[in-house]
């Protein structure tokens, strides 16, 4: 892995990458407190706090799979995980949560967004679930919820390279309307 948040270890604001790299996300605007998750120490994000990685080349390399435990506050709107978006523009990827299941979106380089992928599946509040998305660009996108692949589909084309820092528990947009002027942090 090129990346791997544990949350096992803390200094003030700042969380070490486990993978080795080197890496820090830094705790960006509310509040990232740690508590016992399935696994180990899990991050709780009170909604308007996020982690950043500022390395902006950051995971974007043609095959990626993106994963994350999480245990929502909430399901209705649309609500980050991990993003490689800060701002409503063209992204590498952004894996949420929906009212409905599991989203993946990135956009081509042609400015389409051509990646996009959701998958129906019954999230539930206050149940921890694992999900994860693996990308293959040019090739596939899967998205998986639990265990089970949940959704799969062909993509063509390359995707677009940004220079936008990765974020872990925010979207640009979402909240609970699922608005683009409303961020959508995640919460739990």
């Amino acid at each position: 892995p090129v990346y791997v948040q544990d949350f096992e270890t803390r200094t003030g604001r700042f969380f070490p990458d486990a993978s080795g790299n080197g890496l820090v996300a830094h705790e960006r605007e509310g509040t990232v407190s740690l508590e016992t998750g399935p696994d180990g120490q899990c991050g709780r994000f009170d909604g308007k706090g996020f982690l950043q990685i500022n390395d902006t080349s950051l995971l974007r390399f043609p095959e990626v799979t993106v994963s994350a435990w999480v245990l929502p506050d909430s399901v209705a709107g649309r609500w980050g995980v991990v993003a490689k978006r800060n701002a409503n523009t063209a992204c590498a990827y952004v894996m949420a949560l929906t009212s409905t299941g599991v989203s993946f979106e990135a956009t081509d380089v042609r400015g389409r967004w051509s990646y996009n992928l959701h998958a129906s599946v019954a999230l539930t509040t206050g149940q921890w679930h694992h999900i994860a998305v693996t990308c293959a660009e040019g090739d596939t996108v899967q998205v998986y919820c639990d265990g089970t692949m949940v959704a799969s589909k062909p993509v063509e084309g390359e995707i677009v390279d940004d220079d936008q820092p990765v974020t872990i528990g925010f979207e640009a947009w979402g909240g609970p309307d699922s608005r683009p002027d409303s961020s959508g942090n995640f919460r739990g």
